[in-house]
């Protein structure tokens, strides 16, 4: 099942590529959801998730990058840093 990311959990750091710590969103049904960056990476990497944003109608899932060697989540067309998910209004209650 995807899962649209409608907000992020973001730490206090500067640096763009691991200042989004969470990602979340709602379910069909209406309940809240979360997930760790980390946790988010894996199951993309292993195929048991799917991670997509809602940019104008358009909805590509998130892939995953690396800067540094430091793994991080972004939409395709983002050219390098995450600015579609750092965009992002703020996760209530992570």
């Amino acid at each position: 099942m995807a899962l649209l990311v409608r907000c992020t959990l973001k730490g206090s750091g500067l640096d763009p590529y691991t200042k989004i710590m969470s990602v979340g969103g709602t379910r069909r049904d209406g309940t809240a959801w979360t997930c760790t960056v980390a946790a988010a990476i894996e199951q993309i990497q292993h195929g048991t998730e799917t991670y997509y944003v809602n940019v104008n109608g358009f909805t590509p899932n998130l892939v995953v990058a690396v800067h540094k060697g430091t793994q991080y989540l972004k939409a395709p067309f983002d050219p390098d840093v995450p600015a579609t998910l750092l965009g992002l209004p703020d996760c209530e209650g992570a």
